[in-house]
């Protein structure tokens, strides 16, 4: 049997909300949520809007929210600079631009504007929430936790920032702070699949693969499309030896998101485990493919690994060498 040593099997980092889809209008907190409507007839009803009131300040906002709902994050931006120009005080327009520019990976631009909203609002939860994940991204844990910490003393029963505050816990390596918050998410509301799968995160890392297993295969029963839930779980699996099991759930990751390089690379591994060559060519279509994408993402760390276990395999099984 073939065997390759599996240099970066762990699971996916935990999951940030960087945003809880919450948008503020004007000073009086008028909240809009984003999981409503059709956006493409609000879209089109703001837009009507504009054409006659060009300075209507709300109907940009709310053309800024669609936007975002819709993930077109550059026109989210320019709605949202344009609120900003009509009125320079609105601590929501700087909160949403933000949200924005973080998911287009402009953490300076986003830093910026949280600050600017936290200026004109102090006291609001969503924002330092917000901030917090940024910092996290850019690596100042110390202070994203200060934020999480505010947020939660605004506001002692907002989930997303205790989501937060746990994966900021668990890049320092305190794990069992990082296991309370995703407790405190799960007891505020059961039904976040994200904390199940932040949590089972943890478990795997802390060693406990049952724990682990338990809260990825409990992610998947609120979200079956969750598709790190799956790969996960395949990864826990293959560990114990359930390889069958694992490339059943590397399947449904891949059927999920086929750009899934990590998926690809571990259902490779997994098809090792069998002793014949139709697996061991399965895992070299597989190894392949991995390579592929990392090399498109730019994961040239990952693509060498893999291109090195490919060549080995082939050596091994056909003789084959460059």
């Amino acid at each position: 049997m073939y065997y390759q040593s599996n240099s970066f099997s762990t699971p996916d980092s935990q999951e940030n909300h960087f945003q809880d889809n919450r948008t503020v209008t004007d000073k009086s907190q008028w909240f809009v949520r984003l999981e409503v409507r059709d956006y493409n007839a609000e879209l089109e009803y703001y837009y009507q809007i504009i054409q006659n009131e060009p300075n209507n300040v709300a109907a940009h906002y709310q053309l800024g929210t669609a936007h975002l709902a819709i993930e077109n994050y550059p026109d989210a931006i320019a709605n949202y600079d344009r609120v900003i120009e009509l009125q320079a005080n609105n601590a929501g327009a700087y909160h949403n631009r933000a949200n924005a520019n973080t998911a287009l990976g402009n953490y300076q631009e986003a830093l910026a504007d949280y600050n600017r909203a936290i200026e004109l609002d102090p006291n609001d939860a969503v924002f330092y929430n917000s901030r917090g994940a940024v910092l996290s991204y850019l690596g100042d844990l110390t202070q994203a936790i200060a934020d999480f910490n505010k947020s939660l003393r605004l506001n002692s029963r907002y989930s997303s920032a205790y989501n937060n505050r746990g994966n900021a816990y668990a890049k320092q390596g305190n794990f069992e702070s990082a296991i309370a918050d995703y407790n405190s998410v799960i007891e505020i509301n059961p039904q976040d699949s994200l904390a199940f799968l932040n949590r089972g995160i943890i478990q795997y890392k802390l060693g406990n693969q049952i724990s682990a297993m338990a809260d990825f295969t409990h992610c998947l029963r609120l979200n079956p499309k969750y598709g790190k839930a799956y790969k996960n779980r395949g990864i826990v699996r293959a560990e114990m030896t359930d390889c069958e099991a694992a490339i059943a759930d590397y399947n449904q990751a891949i059927n999920l998101n086929p750009a899934d390089a990590n998926a690809y690379y571990h259902r490779g591994l997994a098809s090792c485990a069998f002793d014949h060559n139709v697996a061991y060519q399965a895992a070299i279509e597989d190894f392949t493919k991995a390579a592929e994408l990392y090399d498109r993402q730019g994961g040239l760390d990952e693509y060498e690994l893999v291109m090195d276990i490919r060549q080995d395999l082939l050596s091994w099984v056909y003789g084959i060498e460059d």
